[in-house]
């Protein structure tokens, strides 16, 4: 008898009573009452069967993370409908939200829950109904109460009962944004647009005044329906230019089949009948030119056109009519008075459009449309000083030579951008004098040397290019991305001064005096791989897209360079690297990755590669100049001469071990980087940086208009006509 106890009891299941397991007590398990209850004197039951417990996936994480973020943005949305509710007064004394609102708010949040649901039914498959009811074997300690049962399709919505309930239970499956907008913008599209654009897009492209914009359309956000119907055709294009850009960083579910760069095209698309409309206005407000402003940059980081071109014109005569270039006059009048925040606001709208000018003429070598020296506006101030209404007495450019560095040298502005636009300008003005078929002289190339080194010094510590200045985080990401675009004009900069040779044998400058002097491109080489290495890699996104164009060289370098020098073909994989991390929200990143690998394969061109090179004819040709002028400096083997044969040192292959002493015999009274007709056994003779006679010419019809191919926005304006801008005289 006591063996078939013994026996009876080894067969029963260890686990924990009732009684224990409700105290969370362990519990020894002594049949038939255990040693706690025999003592309390309570009921000792031990239960029969228990579920088994589903074990916990890796993937369960990434799903309760984005439910996560449902809930965060679900929270948000209450809260700003909270705030626009003080607004109205209520008889009863009680706030209402409009109920559009939740229920947009509360498709997109169960759409979700739904998808993580079905992903978790389909990754269980069978193996899951297979282990229901069978019991599983576990110790006595640390067991859960069994009558605690969570299932994620039991979520309750009290305040929504009955039809309601079952039709947001029905309808939330996700569309393509197409069929969206043909139903209309609703309340959480809005907002979550609205605020990514303020979150990635604003710390780059800062044009909006923040808290006056939220104060003043929260409550126009908060309508049912279609957001965009009741606003006016300006506000209507600023919006859509907000969304055109934004949408790439949405994380609504509304965007989830789309990929992240063309999210932003039927948004662009809508701009087209406002922007049609706009041109019977008489005096376009500044409204209707942030408008232009937003789908114009939307045009240049997509791949630049021919409307996005004309779309920059016309941004230009809007802000010339509005005044804008001389808002920094002492006698300048405005037509209704401002205070200093919106005169900030009118000042960054001069400056978006004179950085729109300024990249679109220099990446494809046309005159600037902007006349840099009648403007009279001060450079912005900060996000932070101009959001708190903080008025910081800033400056102007300083376009005397060698002078630009004084622009904001002991002035009380010393923000990150201001000092980029400085950088900027200062690139495009060598940019420019570069075109022209003047000389330029030893005095002129020693005083822009002279200037690049000053700017370098005159730098404030917050743009120092080092790892203590460079913290990457989410509040100050936008000022390290400007610090890092500084560096990258000045790079630029530094390149083109040191590519140029003068043609007098009294050149005192810096190359003309250095004789075993490093070549511009590989001391480019050294210093974009310094500063890339200073990048973090998880801020590169929301970066100003045009910095993508600065991964490459500005003006043509020979195919051959890539595939012989290793440390300019290395640093060329660097680049292309940051450019694919741009290409994963913008196009204009796609658009360069394909320039680099033009750049190394030489040879003939396709008809798009074609329309590239005149887009960008930057990459692709050399500056206007005479013979004796910048040329390009090869590096250190197989260096060309003005006919195109090679001299001094062979290019080195694989089985070499040593490579040969190059002799250098310097000319007393001469540079060395001249260019001297009939020595071309010179060891240490350098070929001309942007000699024509140094490059192959582009074929006769390389700028035909035949070979402009669509990049997906033809006729976005309709057929261009010489009185498409009659609507601004």
């Amino acid at each position: 008898m006591a063996d078939a106890e013994d026996t009876h009891s080894a067969l029963e299941p260890r686990r924990a009573c009732q009684e224990c397991n409700r105290k969370k007590t362990k519990c020894d398990m002594r049949r038939p009452v255990c040693g706690l209850c025999l003592r309390t004197g309570n009921t000792c039951s031990f239960p029969s069967k228990r579920k088994k417990p589903v074990l916990r996936k890796p993937h369960l994480k990434v799903q309760s993370r984005k439910i996560s973020d449902s809930l965060s943005r679900l929270v948000q949305v209450l809260e700003t409908a909270s705030r626009a509710g003080e607004e109205t007064d209520v008889s009863n004394g009680t706030r209402e939200i409009p109920q559009s609102l939740l229920k947009d708010s509360l498709k997109g949040l169960l759409a979700e829950i739904r998808t993580s649901d079905t992903q978790a039914n389909s990754s269980s498959g069978p193996a899951t109904e297979q282990d229901e009811g069978q019991p599983s074997e576990s110790t006595g300690e640390n067991v859960e109460d069994e009558d605690e049962d969570v299932d994620g399709d039991g979520l309750e919505f009290p305040h929504i009962r009955g039809p309601d309930r079952e039709s947001l239970t029905a309808n939330n499956t996700v569309h393509s944004e197409a069929s969206d907008l043909d139903n209309g913008i609703s309340c959480s599209v809005a907002i979550d647009l609205v605020n990514s654009f303020f979150e990635k897009v604003q710390p780059w492209l800062p044009i909006l005044h923040r808290p006056r914009f939220q104060a003043r359309y929260e409550s126009k956000l908060l309508v049912a329906g279609d957001v965009m119907k009741g606003l006016s055709a300006d506000e209507c294009l600023l919006f859509y230019g907000i969304f055109a850009l934004s949408a790439r960083f949405s994380s609504h579910p509304r965007f989830s089949n789309i990929p992240p760069n063309k999210r932003g095209q039927d948004f662009a698309e809508r701009a087209k009948d406002v922007y049609t409309q706009g041109r019977t206005l008489k005096t376009p407000s500044l409204m209707y030119l942030q408008g232009c402003i937003l789908l114009a940059f939307y045009f240049y980081t997509s791949g630049p056109t021919h409307q996005g071109w004309l779309l920059i014109g016309v941004c230009v005569r809007m802000a010339y009519d509005l005044g804008l270039f001389e808002i920094d006059e002492d006698d300048w009048t405005p037509a209704s008075p401002v205070d200093h925040v919106e005169k900030e606001e009118l000042r960054r709208a001069w400056w978006l459009v004179w950085e729109l000018d300024t990249f679109a003429s220099t990446v494809s070598r046309k005159p600037y449309a902007i006349d840099r020296k009648r403007m009279s506006v001060t450079l912005p101030i900060s996000d932070e000083a101009w959001f708190s209404e903080v008025d910081v007495p800033s400056a102007e450019l300083n376009l005397q030579p060698g002078q630009s560095w004084r622009s904001l040298h002991g002035s009380a502005n010393q923000d990150e951008r201001a000092w980029f636009l400085v950088a900027n300008s200062f690139m495009a003005t060598l940019h420019d004098r570069l075109q022209q078929k003047q000389d330029v002289s030893p005095d002129e190339k020693l005083t822009l040397e002279n200037e690049v080194c000053c700017f370098k010094l005159a730098l404030p510590p917050s743009l120092r290019l080092d790892i203590d200045t460079l913290t990457f985080t989410p509040s100050s990401f936008a000022r390290c991305n400007w610090v890092i675009g500084t560096h990258l004009m000045l790079m630029a900069t530094s390149f083109m001064v040191a590519g140029i040779v003068t043609g007098e044998s009294d050149d005192n400058s810096i190359s003309g005096l250095s004789a075993s002097g490093i070549s511009p491109l590989r001391q480019r080489a050294i210093d974009l791989s310094r500063i890339i290495s200073l990048w973090d890699t998880r801020y590169i996104v929301v970066a100003h897209p045009f910095l993508a164009c600065m991964m490459l060289p500005p003006y043509a370098v020979d195919s051959s360079v890539y595939r012989t020098q290793s440390l300019i073909s290395s640093t060329h994989d660097l680049a292309k690297l940051v450019l694919e991390h741009f290409a994963e929200r913008w196009k204009l990143g796609s658009v360069v990755s394909e320039i680099a690998k033009m750049m190394e394969q030489g040879g003939p061109r396709n008809p798009e590669e074609k329309q590239l090179v005149k887009r960008y004819a930057v990459f692709f040709r050399i500056p206007r100049l005479s013979g004796n002028s910048p040329a390009f400096l090869q590096p250190d083997y197989g260096q060309l001469d003005r006919n195109g044969s090679t001299t001094g040192e062979e290019t080195l292959y694989a089985g070499q071990t040593e490579p040969q002493q190059r002799q250098v015999q310097p000319l007393q009274g001469f540079a060395t980087s001249i260019g001297l007709p009939g020595q071309t056994n010179l060891s240490n003779y350098q070929a001309p940086m942007f000699d024509s006679q140094t490059f192959p010419p582009l074929h006769a019809n390389a700028y035909e208009s035949s070979n402009e191919v669509d990049l997906g926005f033809s006729e976005f304006f309709g057929s261009y006509q010489d009185t498409d801008l009659c609507w601004l005289k």
